[in-house]
């Protein structure tokens, strides 16, 4: 099991890099493929907002690449640390897995609360229950990375805003 999580964490990234070559790559943007697509009229408005990514400047593209990376690992080891601190086991790459699938599940089911709040918890029942983790410690691990993602954040700026407007 183990291995076969830390092989399909490789195709991914794998992947996601090729995918990221692809874009920018100057070729891939002239093949016949785009050009066949110009002229489709089902697929022209498609085409016109991928070729927005064209335009960027490759430097800027590969930073802000990075930065979203680092951004979503750090949630995924944040998510991680947190369900191995509730739970007994510690399967790591398992919690790894099912990380990606919540953050992919809270990324496709549009947001009906604020801040999001039930679909990540759901979600992260749903799948760690899959792994064999209990409800609860699913439950306590996504409510706990909404709490220091967002609710500590959001009071330490709440009590800078009235300080602010104070002076």
């Amino acid at each position: 099991s183990t291995y076969l999580v830390l092989s399909l964490f490789i195709v991914l990234f794998t992947l996601f890099y090729l995918f990221f070559l692809l874009i920018m790559n100057q070729r891939f943007w002239d093949n016949v493929f785009f050009s066949s697509l110009k002229n489709s009229k089902r697929m022209h408005k498609i085409f016109e907002q991928l070729k927005v990514l064209k335009s960027l400047d490759r430097t800027y593209l590969l930073k802000m690449s990075l930065l979203s990376l680092l951004f979503y690992l750090c949630f995924l080891v944040q998510y991680v640390l947190l369900v191995s601190a509730f739970s007994h086991n510690h399967n790591l790459l398992e919690y790894f897995w099912a990380g990606n699938l919540i953050m992919f599940a809270k990324t496709v089911i549009p947001p009906i609360s604020l801040g999001e709040l039930g679909i990540r918890e759901g979600a992260s029942v749903y799948f760690l229950t899959q792994f064999g983790e209990t409800s609860a410690v699913a439950f306590n691990a996504s409510i706990f990375l909404f709490i220091i993602n967002l609710l500590i954040p959001a009071f330490i700026g709440l009590v800078l805003l009235f300080k602010k407007n104070d002076n």
